[in-house]
């Protein structure tokens, strides 16, 4: 949470929400305001002074306030002091008599906020908000505990607030900050409809949806809405409400009712036609969606969000009449950074770099679309060979969705354009300026080592993001694969081991193991075991299912392990997994049906290494050109 400075005399507070301590209470003709802001003075210049003063002070303050109470209770003395006539009258501040003991809780709560320690401030005020309900006492309390973020004390303290004013907006804003922050949407319900009721605004009222963390808070906070009982404007709010509610809940028929309901009432509603264009959409009524969209353009030409929305349901049918949708909304809206970038991506993707480069700069304008709009013009910048400038380009993309493949671009232009050395230095610069992305940085340097041949290097790079994440799971298998590679299957062994210790239900690393223990032991049980439970977690995976056919095969059962070779292959056409398949048949005899998936495996991959092994080590009589016999 950020926190803004607020100045009481000399304190200087770090308080986000917390505005002005309550008004002055006086004492004679003595402030405590006054007081406070000349200790603050004293202490600023002499800190060593600091603890005998205060001491001091609390001491005169409590005297102050004996004899201010007297005068309080006895307002028709006469002071002895002669006015001025010619001099205009201050305003007259509001007295209200405190007790000794409500006075020194204040008091310690002031020099608490003073001190900055919040929690004895909360603490002190919350009691004397209880005990003296003095509105200006309540209103700090409560603000104190939401910038604490304690919002079982803030709700205590805005329900106080709202009994002494039942109208008062913010203190309605702090009860429902707080029930927000616990997902209590059925009770923020109650304040978020008193809001709606004053004000009218329908995004008051749709606020509520989004207060549910869980989906028993989701669905009773749907009980509260058909509950409430409301006249007939709030009603067509909770229709609207409700439907966003079913949408998120996947009810879409529910959801679609509601908002025709809510447009019967309302036909030209914004929010209203763009969410029923949403349920058409999830629907996969895109002709329905589009419609209800057309047919509100037509009557409201200006209105940017409908023509947004219906040009991004265009691009999904019909991306050229996108395109002219979203020109039409340039025309209306030349700054239009969205338009602009989706426009962009059309044309990028249509081959128009040159009107996609400007859209992207006019986009990049925006924060929202600067990175994405950097991330794209490193793309067209890096295929019209403009290497130094796809360079810049990638470099600025520093978060969102492109990040990893702006990265990795970027990587492998300074690897071949510079030097392996810059593209190296660029990833550790990386690690040192968000360590938070240290894990992903390693598998993405790792990734264009491997893709240089560098094996080695990336094994010994993995290693060192292992000492400091030595439980990091992806790490281990990156490491894992690269050692089986190199025929370091101690290793692999020794690192899937230890994943699985960490994840026991990790069926990747399971299979993984099963089957380097399956190739290079003579461990066939305990492979078995391995790839079983792979299986079990994962049966729908095609080198799980591959791994269970091959030590089936392996178990001297090859037609159980032939129904899941051919499946396994079937869903991923994979040399190994082809290779596997044809070793079965060869050894029940099906020796033409072997050499034929061989043969047109071969015909597309002519040195694939795996099935040439297969087949010479089975000394298989192939020839690629040569049609097999007919069985």
């Amino acid at each position: 949470m950020t926190k803004n400075c607020h100045t009481v005399g000399n304190f200087t507070l770090e308080l986000s929400r917390i505005g002005e301590l309550p008004a002055k209470i006086q004492f004679g003709d003595q402030s405590i305001r006054t007081v406070i802001e000349l200790t603050g003075t004293i202490i600023k210049h002499d800190a060593m002074k600091k603890d005998r003063i205060l001491v001091i002070l609390l001491t005169y303050l409590l005297v102050c306030a004996c004899s201010g109470l007297e005068q309080v209770s006895d307002g028709n003395k006469n002071s002895g002091s002669i006015e001025d006539p010619a001099k205009p009258k201050e305003p007259q501040i509001a007295i209200k008599p405190l007790s000794k003991n409500s006075l020194y809780e204040l008091l310690v709560g002031d020099f608490a906020l003073a001190r900055n320690q919040l929690d004895i401030a909360q603490s002190n005020y919350q009691k004397q908000a209880q005990q003296t309900l003095d509105l200006e006492v309540i209103q700090l309390a409560t603000k104190i505990a939401a910038y604490n973020q304690d919002y079982n004390v803030s709700e205590q303290m805005a329900l106080l607030w709202i009994q002494q004013q039942p109208n008062d907006r913010e203190a309605r804003i702090y009860a429902i900050e707080a029930l927000a922050a616990k997902g209590d949407g059925a009770t923020a319900l109650t304040h978020i409809n008193q809001l709606y009721t004053q004000e009218g605004q329908l995004s008051t009222f749709i606020s509520v949806i989004s207060i549910p963390k869980s989906q028993q808070q989701i669905e009773e906070l749907i009980v509260a809405l058909e509950n409430l009982e409301t006249e007939n404007p709030q009603q067509h709010a909770i229709k609207l409400a409700l439907a966003m509610l079913h949408i998120d809940q996947d009810q879409l028929e529910k959801a679609q009712n509601l908002t025709q309901d809510f447009l019967k009432a309302k036909p030209m509603n914004e929010r209203g036609i763009l969410l029923l264009s949403q349920v058409y959409q999830q629907r996969e009524q895109t002709d329905k969606a589009l419609k209800i969209l057309r047919e509100a353009i037509e009557q409201t030409p200006e209105n940017i969000n409908l023509r947004d929305q219906y040009a991004r349901y265009l691009a999904l049918t019909d991306r050229s009449q996108a395109a002219v949708e979203l020109e039409n909304i340039l025309q209306i809206a030349p700054q239009n950074s969205q338009a602009s970038f989706i426009l962009g991506v059309i044309k990028l993707d249509a081959g128009d770099l040159k009107k996609a480069s400007t859209l992207f700069l006019q986009s990049t304008e925006d924060p929202n679309f600067y990175t994405d709009s950097q991330y794209y013009l490193g793309v067209i910048a890096d295929t019209v060979g403009n290497i130094d400038l796809a360079i810049d380009f990638y470099g600025n993309v520093k978060t969102g969705q492109n990040l990893s493949s702006a990265t990795t671009r970027l990587a492998w232009l300074l690897s071949k354009y510079k030097s392996l050395e810059d593209a190296r230095d660029h990833f550790q610069s990386l690690r040192t300026e968000t360590p938070e992305r240290a894990i992903e940085l390693y598998q993405l340097e790792a990734g264009l080592l491997l893709s240089l041949d560098l094996e080695n290097q990336a094994y010994q790079l993995l290693s060192s993001g292992l000492k400091q994440f030595p439980n990091d799971l992806e790490l281990l298998y990156t490491r894992a694969m690269i050692a089986a590679q190199q025929g370091n299957y101690q290793q692999t062994e020794k690192d899937l081991r230890q994943l699985i210790s960490i994840d026991s239900n990790n069926a990747i690393a399971l299979n993984a193991l099963g089957y380097s223990i399956l190739e290079h032991s003579d461990q066939i049980e305990e492979a078995y075991k391995l790839i079983k439970q792979a299986f079990t977690l994962n049966p729908n995976d095609p080198a799980t299912i591959d791994s269970m056919g091959w030590v089936l095969f392996k178990l001297g059962q090859p037609k159980a392990a032939l129904i899941h070779l051919k499946k396994a292959m079937a869903i991923m056409p994979d040399p190994e997994i082809i290779a596997h398949v044809g070793e079965v048949e060869w050894s029940l005899g099906n020796r033409n049906a072997a050499l034929k998936i061989w043969r047109e495996s071969l015909q597309k991959n002519p040195k694939n290494h795996i099935i040439m092994e297969t087949i010479e080590r089975l000394d298989a009589p192939i020839d690629p050109d040569k049609k097999e016999e007919e069985s």
